[in-house]
């Protein structure tokens, strides 16, 4: 991988790993942590507030996969993103047995 922190490193292999990812996913996992902030200036804020950062981040190891918060005057969204059918399946049975 073409990453130079090691706790990146680590959680996109885990992420890759969990996923099941193709050759295609973890590529496209490694280009966003290589490029920091682009996912923001993709989402028209440049500035990520550090709890909704730190919100995503613990949601993405949670779930395994890419997580975006949309946040606005105490309302928003969260979104879960999968690459794959497999993907889908193991994040849709995850959620079931989850208790909220």
């Amino acid at each position: 991988m073409s990453l130079s922190d090691l706790n990146a490193i680590l959680d996109t292999a885990r992420r890759i790993i969990q996923g099941n990812y193709s050759v295609r996913q973890a590529e496209s996992l490694v280009a966003r942590y290589s490029k920091p902030g682009k996912d923001d200036a993709e989402n028209g804020s440049m500035v990520l507030d550090p709890n909704v950062k730190a919100a995503i981040d613990a949601l993405e190891r949670a779930v395994g996969t890419k997580v975006t918060i949309q946040e606005n005057g105490g309302r928003g969204k969260i979104e879960i993103h999968f690459y794959s059918l497999q993907e889908m399946n193991r994040l849709y049975e995850g959620l079931l047995r989850t208790k909220f």
